[in-house]
Formats: C-alpha cells, structure tokens, sequence
C-alpha cells in the first residue's frame, strides 16, 4: 500500500522536476513543458469560458493515475512481457485525445490544451509503471 501512495503523489512531482533536466529523456520530455503551457491555457480558457464540458478531460489524467495505482500495487512482481499493456496505454491515451478534440466542438482549442497536457501526463505514467512493474529503477 506504502508503493501505491508513493508512486501517485511521486507522479505529479516527477512530471514537473523533468523541468528541472530537460535533457534527460529529450525528445520526450519537451512534452512536460508544452504540456503544461498548453494544459494551464486550456484549463484558464475553460474556466473564462464556464466550459462544463472539459471536465471530461479530467478521465485521461485519472487513468494515468490508475495505471501508476496497478504498478505500484504489483510493484517487482512483473519481470516480463508488460511492454504491450504500457504501449496500449499511451495508445488509448492518444487515442482519447483525438476523441476529445473531435467531440468538444466549439471548445476545439481548450481540448487540444488539455490533451497534450493529458499526454504528456500519460508518458511520464508510462515511465513510472515502466519502471515500477520489474522494479528496475533508472
């Protein structure tokens, strides 16, 4: 349980420290600052605009957690063959971002912000579970 709290308020953290050595995981990690501007103009623009809608954007940013939640919870227990269940979800991460940005008409420019935040998120969700599952650590 101590592995699940630590991994999700770790997330958060990691996210932003990437900031900090942006060399580390380049070209990755040009997502984390462009993430976070377009994430922080989106979620200023829906909040200006009352855009209820961009609550759904909420769903993608909860996965990530959830999937940092399973990795922690399965912490060193995964050696092998956890490479497709990473990849299919930045798959659906990407996927749901598309989905979003097609669906919010109207609210086009407040997705898109938010769902290259969403990505971003995800990709450093991806690095952690990567990580977490054989516990392996970089």
């Amino acid at each position: 349980m101590g592995d699940v709290i630590w991994l999700n308020a770790s997330l958060p953290t990691w996210f932003v420290s990437i900031l900090a050595a942006p060399t580390f995981f380049f070209p990755w990690s040009l997502l984390v600052p462009i993430g976070l501007l377009t994430g922080l103009a989106g979620a200023v623009l829906a909040i200006r605009r009352k855009e209820k809608r961009a609550l759904w954007l909420l769903f993608p940013f909860a996965l990530s957690h959830v999937l940092v939640t399973v990795a922690g919870a399965l912490r060193g227990q995964v050696k092998h063959g956890s490479e497709p269940v990473l990849y299919a979800f930045l798959c659906l991460q990407i996927l749901l971002a598309v989905w979003f940005i097609f669906r919010l008409k109207g609210a086009r420019l407040i997705a898109g912000g938010l769902s290259l935040f969403n990505i971003g998120y995800a990709f450093m969700a991806f690095l952690i579970a990567a990580m977490a599952l054989p516990d392996v650590w970089l």
